[in-house]
């Protein structure tokens, strides 16, 4: 069996931090964006988006290198594109965590988890061709990989059978060689190489510290002995944590170096006769820094409130203080998705719920007012009724503002306008357009042409007049202004009106380039060929047709649903796409589509805040009037996400897993509440994690504050039965999940499940059972129970023993039902696998690389998964009808994607719904083949397809 994937909400993860001399560059999933640091200030500058998920990527010189899966793109200091690399999916996977990149002063090396190894050469600032290396023939692992000085050398921590190894290896510009300089065995804790200044360079581990003087001279300092030195306060707090990131001043002059702990504590690292680290202060906890050219340290944090501090040397130590902050997202703990109709992704931190909802894609810029010219203002008086704008046009760069009785013809110059003239007109202006000839303004019954002069001294007085016209529909271009009426067309071109006899009554037009799309009956659209004066093309629909809509190629028609047409070169239509429609048309102006409450621009299907009968594109920006003003909005056209925040509390939220909402425990009582804000439970203690099923509701809660003993654990399990609390459970033990599946309660601890049975006193004590490493998830049918692993993968229990397990080492975050004999699971390295069950085995059948880690995952009649970042991905299986459809189209989509279209089917069962969009674009020729063929059902496969 296959599936199909699509991203339904998308996320984007920040993954990494970079500086160079242009800005610093926030490194994400799918995206890169620039900020520019001013007076201590972060400023956004420009954001570039990806097709494919981001890997990795360094910064050197001027450039950044964006790694992908297979290719690298090289992009300048302003995020342009310089170059594209490929070195092939196959010779380095970049699918698991841990993948390297470094940067060196002539050379870029890249490297996977499993110790491959590809190398770039820099010339002149390019990269030259690649070359191919294999770290080590025995299974090792590549623990961390960086650039340890400017001669290109590099370090490698790599963990084998035959203990954690550091080596040091040199590539050689002229001859084109990699060669292994040294080896030096260190404890089985190392876990990170913190280059220094010139060749020397540590490696820190969970009890060491390992100084690399040279090649050949290697020193060991306990790392406890360093940090009671260090100067920090209360050095209890540190035992046993570890540093999580590090950065060196990229200009050297200083000779700043600078470690991180887990919790935020900041070191300076020097080296003089030893090694010593210097305590300075504590920042936010943060998986990433990097130091700038002009000494700020910017962290990319946990919490994704990342943050900019200013680092200054003073009396041989330095201080380090905030400066500013730059917010990417809210930190998704955990999420869900309410049913309805549309998908809602609630997401929290340690203090707020929030949902991750779609901005809006117009930013105020201002109010404009129309200038005479450069030295004198129009002054508007707001309390006068025929200075309020009653209605915008456009024709390419020109704006007709029309009002009680006069027409302002504008051109906008940066946020004001400049007024090229006005005319007097008592008449309701419909319409506008800018021929080559003239401006013409169209009433009910006549139109006001406008001569077009040139710009000269001598041109005389632009002549204006009225003319009289009959029609009901109109469109127009630069060329033509085109009406009908009846069974006629009238072409305006010039000063000449053309009266085209069409022998079908016109009950809509639309025209594109040479293309007249003439609408003649309820589901019938014509194609006419103005030069040619004929018809050349007939297209048929289902539905009414409301609306006709052309540019940028595609023709879009409007009724009870939406369709886009593609405007092929002979002025035939395409193969249809269904397009989200939402709600119902009234009008149309432009791109912008007018509905019953708001309006959307058609092209990218993104709703607009505006009011639509007054609003126009101008040069990226909508136009609206509002009152006596003209109100400036910048557009974006492109998706932005958002966190709208439900709550905010001075204690703890906590979005609960098993569908129930969130819980804030605030002063030792919590109440859980619905999404919607209204109230479920309360009560005292801290809640943990509560399940719902049927009637029951039973909650995990930490009351520990109340325990007089302090060997009583302070852990109840309270039962409640439409919302009325029956008991509380004491346990002797910390919970982590809770499930209930009818009357059968599942709660772990570690990696120990105890099972209780619902009673009518207490909870019944039914089984435990001890798995080999910590349980992380779990879920349940009828009969049996899924456990998730941190390191043993899925084991399936029934009747309170266990059957068997995947065989296969798995780190388990996620876990639910597919369907009656398979699983979907969600693994720390971002994969999602469809994994089938047998009488004694467990199989994965279908895998996907999602590059996030799927925390949850919501069963219905597609399946939908939860990501870190927010990303909500939905999985839907392909059934034989579907994909002997697929089947049958395979070579003409092949064609249009340049890729065989099974790829994907073949290699993991599961195909990108990006794919299938390539269906729409096949010939008419190859359509005609497939409706001819009624071995499946058409319609119902595309109407699978269309969904996608």
């Amino acid at each position: 069996m296959f599936y199909i994937s699509k991203t339904v909400v998308p996320g984007d993860f920040c993954v990494k931090i970079l500086c160079n001399r242009f800005g610093v560059y926030l490194i994400q999933a799918s995206s890169v964006v620039k900020y520019i640091i001013i007076d201590g200030r972060t400023v956004y500058a420009k954001r570039i988006d990806f097709f494919d998920v981001v890997k990795s990527a360094v910064a050197f010189e001027n450039s950044i290198v964006v790694v992908f899966n297979g290719y690298i793109r090289q992009l300048d200091g302003n995020l342009d594109e310089r170059s594209v690399h490929v070195f092939g999916r196959s010779d380095i996977d970049y699918r698991n965590p841990g993948s390297y990149v470094a940067c060196a002063k002539q050379s870029i090396c890249i490297v996977s988890f499993f110790g491959h190894m590809v190398l770039y050469g820099i010339k002149e600032g390019l990269l030259a061709e690649p070359m191919k290396y294999r770290m080590g023939q025995c299974a090792a692992v590549v623990l961390d990989f960086k650039a340890i000085d400017s001669n290109d050398r590099y370090a490698s921590l790599e963990k084998s059978c035959n203990g954690t190894i550091v080596k040091v290896y040199e590539y050689d510009c002229f001859s084109r060689t990699i060669k292994v300089l040294t080896e030096h065995i260190v404890d089985d804790a190392g876990y990170m190489i913190v280059p220094l200044h010139g060749m020397i360079f540590a490696v820190f581990s969970s009890t060491s510290v390992f100084i690399f003087r040279s090649i050949y001279k290697v020193e060991r300092y306990d790392i406890l002995e360093l940090l009671r030195l260090s100067g920090i306060p209360d050095l209890n707090l540190l035992v046993g944590s570890v540093f999580t990131c590090n950065a060196i001043d990229p200009d050297g002059i200083d000779g700043l170096a600078v470690v991180v702990n887990e919790y935020g504590h900041v070191f300076e690292v020097r080296v003089t006769e030893c090694i010593e680290l210097h305590y300075a202060t504590k920042i936010c906890v943060c998986k990433d820094i990097a130091i700038d050219h002009y000494g700020h340290l910017v962290c990319l944090a946990h919490d994704f409130i990342n943050q900019v501090y200013f680092v200054k040397r003073e009396e041989g130590s330095i201080s380090i203080m905030h400066a500013d902050d730059i917010s990417s997202s809210m930190i998704c703990r955990s999420a869900y998705i309410m049913h309805d109709g549309l998908h809602h992704v609630y997401v929290c931190n340690r203090t707020n719920v929030g949902e991750i909802v779609e901005a809006l894609s117009i930013d105020f810029v201002c109010k404009a007012r129309i200038i005479e010219d450069s030295s004198h203002e129009v002054n508007v008086k707001e309390d006068c009724e025929n200075n309020v704008v009653k209605d915008v046009f456009s024709s390419g760069d020109v704006i007709c503002v029309c009002y009680n009785n006069k027409i302002c013809n504008i051109k906008m110059n940066k946020t004001q306008f400049e007024k090229q003239y006005e005319l007097d007109c008592d008449n309701e202006v419909v319409g506008y357009f800018r021929t080559r000839s003239h401006d013409v303004y169209l009433m009910k019954e006549s139109m006001i042409l406008r001569d077009l002069i040139i710009d000269d001294k001598y041109a005389k007085e632009p002549e204006i007049y009225v003319k009289e016209v009959n029609y009901e529909y109109f469109c127009g271009s630069s060329e033509y202004v085109i009406f009908g009426s009846n069974s006629k067309i009238l072409l305006f071109e010039g000063s000449v009106m053309e009266c085209i006899e069409i022998g079908v009554v016109v009950k809509g037009l639309e025209m594109h380039e040479n293309y007249l799309f003439v609408v003649t009956g309820r589901h019938v659209i014509r194609v006419y060929n103005i030069s040619e004066r004929r018809f050349v093309f007939i297209q048929l629909l289902f539905e009414d047709i409301e609306y006709v809509m052309a540019f940028e190629g595609y023709l879009y028609v409007v009724g009870y649903s939406m369709h886009k047409f593609k405007i092929n070169t002979d002025g035939s239509l395409g193969f249809p796409s269904r397009m989200k429609h939402n709600g119902k048309a009234i009008g149309r102006k432009g791109r912008i589509m007018i509905l019953e409450n708001g309006c959307i621009d058609v092209r990218c299907q993104r709703v607009i805040g505006v009011d639509g009968r007054k609003s126009v594109f101008v040069d990226g920006k909508v136009i609206v009037g509002e009152g006596v003003w003209l109100s400036v909005y910048d557009y974006n056209e492109n998706r932005r996400i958002m966190i709208d925040c439900i709550t905010h509390v001075d204690g703890e939220c906590k979005i609960l897993m098993d569908g129930i909402g969130y819980a804030e425990n605030v002063n030792f009582r919590f109440s859980i509440k619905k999404f919607d804000g209204s109230k479920i439970l309360e009560g005292a203690g801290a809640v943990i994690d509560a399940a719902l099923c049927g009637e029951y509701c039973v909650v995990a809660v930490n009351d520990s504050e109340k325990c007089i003993n302090e060997s009583e654990e302070g852990y109840l399990l309270n039962v409640y039965k439409q919302d009325s609390l029956i008991y509380g459970f004491r346990i002797d033990y910390a919970p982590s999940v809770l499930r209930i599946d009818k009357c059968r309660v599942y709660c772990t601890s570690s990696n120990v499940i105890h099972c209780y049975e619902v009673g009518i006193r207490t909870l019944l004590k039914k089984f435990r059972i001890e798995f080999p490493s910590k349980i992380n998830c779990l879920c349940t049918d009828d009969s049996r129970v899924f456990v998730g692993t941190e390191k043993d993968s899925v084991f399936v229990l029934k009747n309170g023993n266990i059957e068997y397990k995947d065989d296969v080492s798995r780190f388990i975050v996620s876990l639910a039902k597919f369907d009656k004999d398979k699983l979907i699971v969600g693994e720390m390295t971002g994969e999602m696998m469809i994994m089938k069950l047998f009488e004694n085995h467990a199989l994965v059948v279908a895998s996907i690389f999602v590059n996030d880690i799927p925390i949850m995952f919501i069963p219905g009649e597609y399946v939908l998964a939860v990501c870190l970042s927010g990303k909500v991905i939905e999985i839907q299986e392909v059934d034989k009808e579907l994909f002997g459809f697929l089947q049958k189209v395979e070579d003409q989509i092949s064609v249009l994607s340049e890729k065989s279209f099974f790829e994907a089917f073949n290699k993991t069962r599961f195909v990108d719904a990006d794919y299938l969009k390539q269906v729409y674009d096949m010939n008419d020729k190859g359509m005609c083949d497939i409706y001819k063929n009624r071995e499946f059902d058409v319609e119902r496969a595309f109407d699978v397809i269309s969904r996608f």
